[in-house]
């Protein structure tokens, strides 16, 4: 060493540099926010990717909840429904058995009505030309009762009043009565609806008349028409043109 030279310490074996406490505290808060920033960025990515299935299942709920909504109410309604057609059947039942009842009264009125005036007679021909011209009197009007009035000669056949009055249901006896008096007074010839032809032997339509032997020919028409067991009158007019009512049939008795 040249003289007046400074005196270096030695380099060899040198001890590394010790952080300082601070340095170390600073350190260890900053890992620790770079944890914490680590932490909350994995939150906000998770919640990110989670949102739109969220927000789905908040739709679906809500769809639910609509439905189940929907489905009270029309069990609400279905209810009500229920109800309100019970209490029609309960009010059409009480209707139908009024009905009955006021039915069942009347045929015990009518039938007593028919024997009190089957005892009023002597005859049942009697009774039978007494119900005609009631019958006249109610259906042929005040001024055409000239015109077509009741003939002065007229004959009733035995089975005529049995056929007559047999028929119970109401309504039965002035329908075929008033077809009696049409006959009578020449109204039903000028009647479509009371369809009068000539009786015949056979269904076909270029059979004979039913004639008898005293000449007399047999004719048909309509009491009722388009319904369930629609009846016929059938009567005789002879040569002179009298009229002999025979029977009151159904529309498949041929029977003169």
């Amino acid at each position: 060493m040249a003289a007046g030279e400074p005196v270096r310490p030695a380099t060899a074996g040198r001890a590394p540099d010790i952080p300082s406490p601070a340095l170390i505290t600073v350190q260890l808060s900053l890992a620790t926010e770079k944890a914490e920033v680590a932490r909350l960025q994995e939150l906000v990515k998770a919640g990110s990717s989670a949102g739109p299935e969220l927000l789905r299942l908040e739709r679906e709920v809500a769809a639910l909840r609509a439905e189940l909504e929907l489905e009270r109410r029309q069990a609400a309604a279905s209810d009500g429904l229920r109800a309100g057609l019970a209490a029609k059947n309960a009010k059409q039942l009480e209707d139908l058995r009024t009905l009955r009842a006021r039915n069942r009264e009347m045929q015990q009125a009518l039938k007593r009505s028919r024997e009190d005036s089957t005892d009023a007679f002597e005859t049942a021909d009697d009774r039978v030309r007494h119900d005609i011209y009631l019958a006249w009197v109610r259906n042929v009007p005040g001024e055409d009762k000239s015109r077509f009035p009741l003939p002065g000669a007229y004959s009733v056949g035995p089975d005529f009043a049995a056929s007559l009055y047999s028929r119970t249901e109401q309504g039965a006896v002035p329908k075929a009565l008033k077809a009696v008096v049409e006959v009578l007074s020449g109204l039903a010839e000028r009647s479509s609806a009371r369809e009068v032809h000539p009786l015949r032997a056979t269904g076909g339509g270029d059979a004979a008349q039913i004639q008898r032997e005293d000449g007399a020919r047999c004719f048909r028409a309509s009491i009722e028409r388009s319904v369930a067991s629609a009846r016929r009158l059938h009567y005789w007019k002879t040569p002179g043109g009298e009229v002999e009512l025979s029977r009151i049939v159904l529309h498949d008795d041929f029977k003169p």
